[in-house]
């Protein structure tokens, strides 16, 4: 048994040409930051940014190499994944109210990037629930507008148990 335990540093840009892949497991606590964490978390991020910080610590993540699934870079999120699936929800945000020169907001692009496939999996998995994988695979699928998000429990796609689920709640939020 291999007991070797070793860290690394990972940029976005890392992660994206490694085609690293990452699923919080189904024995992590559910998704459940609300304003306060975000808040610190942007207010910390926009900070970085106006103070053109040439590198951005995010936090430690701490992962591990997954043995129930075949993909070569599959891994599990053991610790950060509140910091983890916020800055995920950030980006889809991002991609959804960033308007291209053609007028188009930039879904595509950040479907490709996550390399989304339809209603089975991207590199970003939620398995802590059903209910919740199944809402971030809609919700990332189905939603295309910031107008959306905004009304998402009107829109067709949206289950009446979604309401109910602890980490939905807090998506919603988000």
């Amino acid at each position: 048994m291999d007991n070797k335990f070793e860290t690394k540093i990972y940029t976005l840009s890392d992660i994206v040409k490694e085609e690293l892949m990452f699923i919080i497991p189904s024995y992590q606590r559910p998704y459940v930051w609300d304003d306060i964490e975000i808040k610190k978390l942007l207010e910390d991020l926009k900070y970085n940014f106006e103070n053109n910080t040439n590198e951005y610590f995010v936090g430690n993540t701490y992962v591990i190499k997954s043995t129930k699934d075949a993909r070569p870079n599959l891994y599990e999120v053991i610790d950060g994944q509140q910091r983890f699936t916020t800055l995920f929800l950030l980006l889809f945000y991002c991609a959804l109210k960033e308007t291209r020169a053609d007028g188009k907001n930039r879904k595509e692009e950040f479907l490709t990037l996550i390399r989304f496939e339809e209603k089975i999996r991207m590199c970003f998995d939620f398995r802590v629930r059903d209910l919740t994988k199944r809402f971030m695979l809609e919700l990332i699928e189905k939603v295309d507008s910031i107008e959306q998000i905004q009304n998402i429990d009107k829109q067709t796609w949206f289950l009446k148990d979604y309401k109910n689920d602890v980490s939905i709640k807090s998506i919603r939020n988000a």
